[in-house]
């Protein structure tokens, strides 16, 4: 069985290296591509869906920890769409800015995905499972 999570971690990690192969998957190199993202794509929600199933342990239902999980790596997607373009940015500027910036960037970008992750844990909880927020008086009795 770990053979062939291998196999399938190998292809979507590298599904690029089949397409440049001089044979007849040289004409398929944008389906292996393609196939490869949705692999990486599924990979990383199973992933932070087991995240998010340890850390509520357990007391999330299913179609919730699957929401939060989609909610999360969505935003995880965009955050590293905007550290790019920062990165690109600051490459650009180096001299300016020096190597400080993207740096800076990097941590920024740590701080969103770790937000991302609470996130994603607060819309499973709220939104889907219907849960209501502790309320903000500490003495107020819990049920």
């Amino acid at each position: 069985m770990s053979v062939i999570v291998a196999c399938f971690a190998n292809v979507a990690l590298n599904g690029t290296v089949f397409s440049y192969q001089p044979h007849i998957l040289r004409d398929y190199g944008l389906l292996i591509e393609i196939i490869s993202a949705l692999i990486s794509f599924a990979l990383l929600v199973g992933s932070v869906a087991g995240l998010i199933r340890l850390v509520s342990h357990g007391a999330l239902s299913a179609p919730a920890i699957w929401g939060g999980a989609m909610v999360t790596v969505g935003g995880w997607i965009l955050a590293s769409l905007l550290f790019l373009q920062l990165d690109t940015y600051f490459a650009l500027q180096q001299k300016f800015y020096g190597a400080g910036a993207a740096i800076v960037a990097m941590l920024i970008w740590f701080y969103l995905t770790a937000s991302l992750l609470l996130a994603g844990l607060g819309f499973a909880a709220i939104v889907i499972d219907k849960r209501v927020p502790l309320s903000s008086d500490p003495y107020a009795a819990r049920e």
